[in-house]
């Protein structure tokens, strides 16, 4: 049996904590309603975390919210958004 990709694994985590997606949606939302043109993923990540810590599950990962995520909704963010174009810095996700 072939281990998940990064992206495989985001898949079935999001499919599992939508709530995850919606709440980086309104952080992000508070950042661009403020004048925020440019904003870290990693830093709505981490306030994540703080809320999230024991209320998801990922059975991919130990972790409540697996770094290698944050390309991911990154992108969704910003695909779902037009107007936020260029609000993450976009880098090639690593495994692709």
């Amino acid at each position: 049996m072939s281990k998940k990709s990064f992206k495989e694994a985001f898949v079935e985590f999001h499919k599992a904590n939508p709530a995850v997606y919606f709440a980086l949606e309104k952080l992000a939302t508070q950042m661009w309603d403020r004048g925020r043109r440019r904003i870290s993923i990693a830093m709505l990540f981490e306030v994540l975390r703080w809320d999230y810590y024991l209320s998801t599950h990922d059975p991919s990962s130990e972790f409540k919210l697996n770094n290698n995520y944050k390309a991911y909704y990154a992108r969704m963010l910003m695909l779902n958004h037009p107007q936020w174009g260029g609000l993450f810095q976009i880098k090639k996700v690593k495994g692709e």
